[in-house]
């Protein structure tokens, strides 16, 4: 099974290098992988992102993959971008649960699941609303534990294995007073 490593920036764009993560797909077990899930592939607000060129990257090296956003535009512009058939992409706001377990049932069978949906709550702490709340806990927890469900069942019954991947980093959303 291919594997994600943490390796050299060189070839990620600035955005990727300001978070500090660095992702290479293992390009010498590529034909090992059959179909890679990324989710959520873009931070709220941004057409770029760790996703976006994770999803760059695993294309580059053949594999195919199925990207799944709550924006429409923002998979609009990833596959004018990339123009190719090995890219699926799924519109579904993965905080309704329902939604979430449909894209995830759609998507067919998946070798290696990469969550990075997520979102931050940025508003004061004595203004924090309880929508505020509920959404970030149905994005960063509800509709990961819901997908992760899914893709992994699939696995199982296939016996043949697989790979989640959960990526996780808020900083570049981050402000420091």
């Amino acid at each position: 099974m291919a594997s994600l490593v943490l390796t050299d920036s060189s070839q990620l764009t600035s955005d990727s290098q300001d978070l500090g993560l660095y992702l290479n797909f293992d390009c010498q077990k590529s034909d090992d992988i059959k179909r890679l899930l990324c989710i959520g592939i873009f931070p709220p607000n941004s057409g770029t992102g760790i996703g976006r060129d994770l999803v760059k990257r695993l294309l580059k090296y053949g594999a195919e993959v199925v990207a799944i956003s709550r924006t429409k535009k923002h998979l609009d512009s990833l596959e004018a971008e990339v123009k190719t058939t090995k890219l699926k992409t799924i519109n579904a706001d993965l905080s309704d649960w329902n939604m979430a377990r449909r894209a995830a049932e759609e998507a067919g069978p998946i070798d290696c699941l990469v969550n990075n949906a997520a979102t931050a709550i940025l508003e004061p702490f004595f203004d924090i609303k309880p929508e505020s709340i509920d959404d970030s806990f149905n994005i960063n927890v509800k509709s990961i534990i819901n997908v992760s469900q899914v893709i992994a069942k699939g696995m199982v019954d296939r016996k043949n294995g697989g790979t989640i991947v959960n990526v996780s980093s808020q900083a570049a959303k981050a402000r420091h007073n």
